[in-house]
């Protein structure tokens, strides 16, 4: 309801909090606008407000002032084909994906840059958090309650590899211009970084987390001894002027998956898939 999303909590947040001017007057001014139109206004835009402003303290969005972040990028593979074909199962399915992914950024101490359909851009201060963050959403996706027919058209299988929806991740690392997004009054991300990012996403497979040669070369050697590596060899991204080495990573609980037909393309493997792509 309209009562989870308190305005006058938020207005002393930003009170309180030290933020850049524009972003002070932008968030201001977004906070007086919901205060006029809150009665016209539908239960379920606060509920996603509500769980997108629960820290305003957006000073601490990663690369503010450092100039540097890891941008991971996410996307569910397959999904138009499940929207044509559950549609209504597919709603309350994205709600579960959503949760997963938002609790999982919290996890992590992310930041959630933005949403486009059912990808999402998230921030974090390291390479070790951006691929930890990736490598738990793959394993908690497998713990959602998923409706029926989205387990049924995914074909999830005994094995535990798979189960409801497959989530592609891309992750990269690097410096990035920060700005104040003035419709939303949030941080957004620009730069070579951010493109890259998203193009590792592109070509990641589903029930991956795809990284730069760079963002695997800053992991400490506890998070690569409980991972699979899989590398993807030389690798052409579009719009990308230099050679990418990349790796497919998977946390060591769905050791197998590399092997075992995805359900979303069931012919082939993530590794026979990584190979005619190198």
């Amino acid at each position: 309801s309209l009562a989870k999303f308190d305005l006058r909590r938020a207005e002393a947040i930003i009170d309180a909090t030290p933020l850049p001017s524009p972003l002070d007057q932008s968030l201001a001014k977004i906070v007086t606008n919901l205060h006029h139109y809150k009665p016209y206004l539908p239960d379920a835009l606060f509920d996603e407000l509500h769980c997108n402003t629960t820290d305003l303290s957006l000073s601490s969005a990663p690369g503010v002032g450092s100039g540097s972040a890891t941008l991971v990028f996410t996307d569910i593979q397959g999904s138009t084909a499940a929207w044509e074909a559950c549609p209504d199962e597919m709603r309350i399915g994205l709600g579960i994906h959503n949760t997963i992914i938002r609790q999982c950024i919290k996890a992590h101490g992310g930041y959630e840059v933005k949403t486009i359909g059912d990808a999402f851009m998230v921030a974090f201060a390291s390479p070790e958090e951006g691929v930890k963050f990736g490598l738990n959403v793959q394993e908690e996706l497998l713990r959602g309650d998923w409706p029926e027919n989205i387990l049924r058209l995914h074909r999830c299988e005994a094995n535990g590899l798979w189960r409801g929806l497959t989530v592609r991740i891309g992750v990269h690392a690097g410096p990035v211009d920060v700005q104040v997004n003035d419709l939303t009054g949030r941080y957004d991300y620009f730069g070579n970084t951010v493109n890259k990012a998203a193009r590792m996403e592109g070509v990641c497979v589903g029930g991956g987390v795809a990284v730069t040669r760079e963002v695997a070369a800053a992991l400490p050697g506890m998070v690569l001894r409980d991972t699979v590596v899989i590398p993807m060899g030389k690798t052409k991204l579009k719009g990308v002027a230099e050679t990418t080495y990349p790796s497919i990573l998977l946390p060591a609980a769905l050791r197998g998956r590399e092997a075992h037909p995805d359900p979303v393309s069931p012919t082939g493997s993530i590794r026979v898939r990584m190979d005619r792509r190198a």
